[in-house]
Formats: structure tokens, C-alpha cells, sequence
């Protein structure tokens, strides 16, 4: 029986590669569904790259039609994103056409922003909250509102035009309750790498009282060293809305 423990990255970059030698009746018959995983840079069907790693190490094919790989969170997904490969969920075609277009350099600052928004509150947010185990809740105060809430980029949209990939990594967001989402957005808060919250001075004891963030806040999980690098970006753009000279 295939196992997950098989699976090494060399074996599931030759499987990617050996994706594009596929007859389109092949991938059309195992495209992804939901979730795909990102190998050098391109998407693929997490369990179509597992099939073609199997049949690669000589297992019979029968068996492996009848191979199930389970759910979202099974072994094998545990294993290929533990040789450092992500998975997401799969791109909505509408939404991959407008991320070109809002790449064009004479695009209104309104309408890039509204369609940052957009992208953002769709796949990226399916994303974020796929790394939670399907919880969505504020990343602070637990609130479980959806309507309220926001997927945040930690490392703005519109300053990785040159590390694209950096939009899509779940590392690089927060689900933020909306008045979070918009203080983050402009400085007035941001989180030290143990996942403390920091308050901008220009914050009245009033105003944080009315905001709810006069006791001590802190991000309900500690973040991942990849997160904590996005933080860190995060600090150093805002660090004169809180009055900061430096880190």
C-alpha cells in the first residue's frame, strides 16, 4: 500500500514534470477540485501529483486508481507541505484575470483598491482560513463574526509586485476583525514576533478604551518564523504611525 513516508520532494518535483507529458484526457480527468499544491512556482492537483509519484516508484496501476488520499488534512498533504511545498486552495479563474489586470501600470488607485479587496476577501481568505483548520475567527480577539472579517496582508499586496508569490502565502495574512483590519492597515497597531500587539502612542487611553485595545492584546497563536519575517516588514513601513524611530 502507497504511504506518505514515500513521498520525497525529489520525487514530487519529477511528478509535476511528468504532469505536462499527461494526455489532456488524463488531466482533465484528475484536475484539481479545491486544493492544489505549488511547485516551482506553478499549481498542480495534490492528488494527481501523488498518483504519478506512485506509478513512478512501479506500483501497479489498478492499485493506485483505487488509491484514496482522503481529506484536505490527510497524510499525504501533512507530508508534502512538511518538504516544504504549499498548498492552496484552488484559484477562481475570474480572480486570477483580475489580478493581471490590476497589475497595469495606469489602473485608478480606487479600482486597484477595490479590487485588491476583492482578491483578498476570496481566495487568500479561503486560504487563511484553510491554515486554521477551517477556523474563522479573529486572529486576536476570537470573534467569529465572517461578516466582520477581514483577511488582512501582512506585507501589502501592492508592494509584492516583484515576489508575487508572497500575495498568495497564507504566512503573509491575518484574519483581523474589521477595526483591527483597518488599524493594522495604517500602523495604528502591529505585533512584535511573540504575537504582542503594539499600540501606537498616538492612541489616547479614550480612544483605546472606545477600540476595545486597552488591556493587552496578542495574537491567539505564536507566529511561524515565516510569519514573523512579514511582521518584521510590517513594523519597519508603519513604525512612524505608532511614533516609532526604530525597532
Amino acid at each position: 500500500m502507497a504511504t506518505p513516508d514515500e513521498l520525497t520532494a525529489a520525487r514530487i518535483i519529477a511528478a509535476a514534470q511528468a504532469w505536462g507529458d499527461q494526455t489532456d484526457a488524463f488531466r482533465t480527468a484528475h484536475a484539481a477540485r479545491d486544493w492544489e499544491v505549488w511547485i516551482a512556482g506553478a499549481a498542480y492537483p495534490v492528488k494527481a501529483i501523488c498518483r504519478l509519484a506512485y506509478l513512478a516508484l512501479g506500483y501497479d496501476p489498478q492499485s493506485i486508481q483505487a488509491w484514496k488520499k482522503g481529506d484536505r488534512y490527510s497524510p499525504w498533504d501533512k507530508q508534502i507541505e512538511a518538504l516544504g511545498f504549499e498548498i492552496h486552495a484552488k484559484a477562481d479563474p475570474e480572480e486570477f484575470e483580475l489580478e493581471r489586470f490590476l497589475e497595469r501600470e495606469d489602473m485608478p488607485t480606487e479600482i486597484r483598491r477595490e479590487g485588491i479587496v476583492r482578491l483578498t476577501q476570496g481566495r487568500f481568505r479561503r486560504d487563511l482560513i484553510a491554515a486554521r483548520r477551517g477556523a474563522e475567527r479573529c486572529d486576536v480577539t476570537g470573534i467569529a463574526i465572517p461578516e466582520i472579517l477581514r483577511a488582512s496582508h501582512i506585507h501589502r499586496w501592492t508592494d509584492c509586485k516583484d515576489t508575487p508569490m508572497m500575495r498568495k502565502d497564507p504566512a503573509n495574512g491575518l484574519l483581523l476583525a474589521a477595526h483591527l483590519d483597518a488599524l493594522f492597515e495604517h500602523g495604528l497597531i502591529a505585533f512584535a514576533n511573540d504575537g504582542r500587539m503594539l499600540v501606537s502612542g498616538r492612541l489616547d487611553t479614550v480612544e483605546r478604551k472606545r477600540l476595545h485595545i486597552d488591556e493587552p492584546w496578542q495574537l491567539r497563536f505564536t507566529p511561524s518564523p515565516q510569519q514573523c519575517k512579514y511582521l518584521a516588514i510590517h513594523r519597519k513601513r508603519t513604525r512612524a504611525a505608532r511614533g516609532e524611530d526604530q525597532e
